[in-house]
């Protein structure tokens, strides 16, 4: 899955469009920026070039593909730069000797500073709960339409016209806002065949759509010691083994196992429910055998008056550290990555 079949992106003929909220909200203030250019080095005393300016450049001034020219920079920078006389601003010598190692420290000081910012934002009631993850990882994919003459190669599912699909697998950090890793693939290859769980989910928190889920990567991400919220599939059959009080998160016995749908079907259409069930699942093969194994599991069922259906998730979150209501806000953060899709495709047409 690690980068996986790159491509990268077209040069693109229109700026994106660009979020001033983005600028107030994520950035540090420019005193802030300019205290971390004079901590790595990167500044000594302002003369032309200030750090805020050349930040704000690289970030919002440049066109969307992915090498931009020193000359781009510096046109974009003067473009903002309203403090001085046309005659006295910074040549593009200036600025392509600036771009160092001791720029390199400054960008990953203002990155760690806006990660900093981002979390000092989170709910006062989950902020500390947040920190016992290393990170949050939101994992969902996308299908983009490709030319028919690339349809051997990318085969498509859902369309009669003969044209290719793209499957786009992003794992995306939900904390430092950015990509992880991305794989590319044929539209007809499954979610799961592209996601590949290993020690870097050790620590982490990972947010599953329906398309990745699986009792057997369920398992493995447990084996591998992350943490997992996912939404529970219709055709599974997870054994209800006890109710979850929310007063004091003791574990109820149930009296008489049965699936997780046959009890929400004789549970009173309200509110919410929290249980600990059993997933059943096979082990991979090995030496020609595979063994059959369980885990056991939360899920946390909500009550949906409009649509009257319940909606169901499922974890290995324990119910101390994290109620009810918690494991729903956290798979709320899933958004961020349907965000992220619109943004490609609207903003940067990424189908074209």
């Amino acid at each position: 899955m690690r980068r996986a079949n790159e491509t990268s992106m077209p040069k693109q003929t229109r700026q994106p469009k660009k979020n001033p909220q983005v600028l107030r909200g994520a950035l540090p203030p420019p005193e802030k920026i300019l205290d971390l250019a004079r901590e790595c080095g990167f500044v000594e005393r302002l003369r032309k070039l200030h750090p805020a300016l050349l930040l704000y450049t690289l970030i919002f001034g440049l066109s969307a593909h992915q090498h931009p020219t020193v000359s781009e920079i510096h046109r974009q920078y003067k473009s903002i730069d309203n403090s001085r006389d046309e005659e006295d601003k910074i040549h593009q010598q200036s600025i392509s000797n600036r771009i160092d190692e001791d720029m390199v420290k400054f960008l990953k000081l203002i990155l760690l500073s806006c990660i900093d910012r981002i979390a000092s934002q989170c709910s006062t009631r989950l902020n500390i709960r947040y920190q016992t993850f290393r990170t949050i990882f939101i994992l969902d994919s996308t299908i983009i339409r490709i030319h028919a003459k690339l349809a051997a190669l990318y085969q498509a599912t859902r369309t009669r016209n003969g044209s290719g699909g793209l499957k786009i697998s992003i794992l995306y950090n939900a904390v430092a806002h950015g990509l992880d890793t991305i794989s590319i693939v044929p539209e007809r290859m499954h979610d799961i065949k592209a996601f590949k769980i290993g020690p870097w989910i050790k620590d982490a928190l990972i947010l599953m759509d329906l398309g990745y889920y699986a009792h057997r990567n369920l398992a493995k991400i447990v084996d591998f010691g992350g943490s997992f919220v996912v939404r529970t599939k219709k055709n599974a059959k997870p054994v209800v083994l006890s109710v979850i009080s929310p007063l004091n998160n003791r574990c109820i016995p149930f009296p008489e196992p049965c699936t997780l749908w046959d009890y929400l079907d004789s549970a009173p259409k309200q509110d919410l429910i929290d249980l600990m069930v059993r997933i059943d699942f096979m082990r991979r093969k090995y030496r020609g055998k595979c063994k059959k194994d369980s885990l056991n599991v939360r899920v946390v069922c909500f009550w949906n008056k409009e649509k009257s259906r319940w909606h169901s998730y499922m974890t290995n979150l324990s119910p101390d550290q994290f109620s009810a209501e918690e494991i729903y806000t956290l798979y709320r953060f899933r958004w961020e990555i349907e965000l992220l899709f619109k943004e490609l495709k609207s903003d940067y047409e990424l189908e074209n």
